[in-house]
């Protein structure tokens, strides 16, 4: 990409991060402690995120945290890890209770890794050294 099409998304990027409601989910989630044991694998949100949210496609759309939330849910509500997770620390807990504990963690994950790529997208942007960045590093 040329460094014009990098300033584009770095906009966009930045558009998307000042309309998010940080303070709905900061009053929303920000109490929920329930589901704050390490994550299998196959759970780790990273892989989804990565592949919603750093993109070298300039018209790419980013989707809203309640969009990517659902995605991940509806990808993982069956499995089998989902449910192994479910037995081995929520034994007799509804899968409600996961799911709301579980948004909540990964809402913490989230903001955390958009805050990376922010600096990402920035360096590609402004600076003419490489920078990368995958989720195939943990």
């Amino acid at each position: 990409m040329k460094r014009e099409e990098y300033i584009e998304l770095l906009r966009r990027y930045e558009a998307f991060l000042s309309e998010m409601p940080l303070d709905k989910y900061k009053e929303e989630l920000r109490p929920i402690k329930t589901v704050e044991q390490d994550l299998p694998k196959e759970l780790n949100p990273l892989y989804d995120l990565y592949y919603s949210y750093w993109t070298e496609e300039p018209t790419k759309s980013f989707p809203s945290f309640e969009d990517f939330f659902n995605g991940y849910w509806d990808n993982h509500e069956r499995g089998p890890y989902i449910l192994k997770f479910i037995e081995k620390y929520f034994w007799g807990c509804s899968h409600d209770f996961v799911k709301k504990g579980l948004k909540a963690r990964l809402y913490r994950t989230f903001i955390s890794v958009l805050t990376q790529f922010h600096f990402c997208y920035t360096w590609k942007a402004y600076c003419s050294s490489k920078v990368e960045a995958s989720a195939n590093w943990i």
